[in-house]
C-alpha cells in the first residue's frame, strides 16, 4: 500500500507535499504532524523553487524574501525597486517583473547558498521552459536524512 503524501501548508506555500519524512500523530489538542529534518526542509524548499523553471508566483516570492531574512525595503535596494513594488507583488496585486524573478533567484544562490553560478547559463536555462504556472512540488527525505525534490508536476 503506497503511504499517503502530506500537504506541507506551514511554509505558506500551497503545492509542497512531502512523500515522507513525517509523520501523523493525535495529541491533546487535535491531529499532529512531526517532520524529520525540519530545519532543513525549508531550504530544500527553497532550493527546488530557485532552481525551477516555472515564473514565481507571490508566495514564492515572499517565501524566497523570507528565507534570505531580508526585509521588503532591504530587497527593493538589491532589485532597483521601492518597498511598495515589493509588496505589491507579494500580495499578487501586480504581476512579478521577470528580470526581478531572476535577479531574486540569483540573490539566493549567491547570499544563502554561496555559490556563484553561471549566470548567463542559469538565465537561459529559466527562459527555455516557463510554460507551468502551477506545479506541485513533492519532496522525501534520502537515506542520510536531507530533504530532495523527487517530482514537480
Amino acid at each position: 500500500m503506497k503511504k499517503r503524501q502530506y500537504h506541507y501548508t506551514m511554509c505558506g506555500l500551497d503545492n509542497v507535499w512531502l512523500e515522507n519524512g513525517f509523520e501523523l500523530h493525535k495529541t491533546e489538542y487535535g491531529d499532529g504532524v512531526s517532520i524529520a529534518h525540519a530545519e532543513m526542509l525549508d531550504s530544500a524548499i527553497a532550493e527546488a523553487i530557485v532552481c525551477g523553471a516555472k515564473p514565481l508566483n507571490a508566495k514564492e516570492f515572499r517565501f524566497l524574501r523570507s528565507q534570505m531574512d531580508l526585509t521588503q525595503l532591504r530587497l527593493a535596494g538589491y532589485l532597483g525597486c521601492d518597498s511598495q513594488t515589493i509588496a505589491r507583488w507579494e500580495k499578487g496585486e501586480s504581476d512579478l517583473n521577470p528580470a526581478a524573478d531572476r535577479l531574486i533567484r540569483l540573490l539566493y544562490l549567491h547570499l544563502i547558498k554561496k555559490v556563484k553560478p553561471d549566470i548567463g547559463r542559469f538565465i537561459w536555462r529559466l527562459s527555455e521552459d516557463r510554460q507551468s504556472k502551477s506545479a506541485k512540488l513533492v519532496l522525501k527525505t534520502d537515506a542520510r536524512g536531507e530533504w530532495k525534490p523527487v517530482a514537480v508536476a
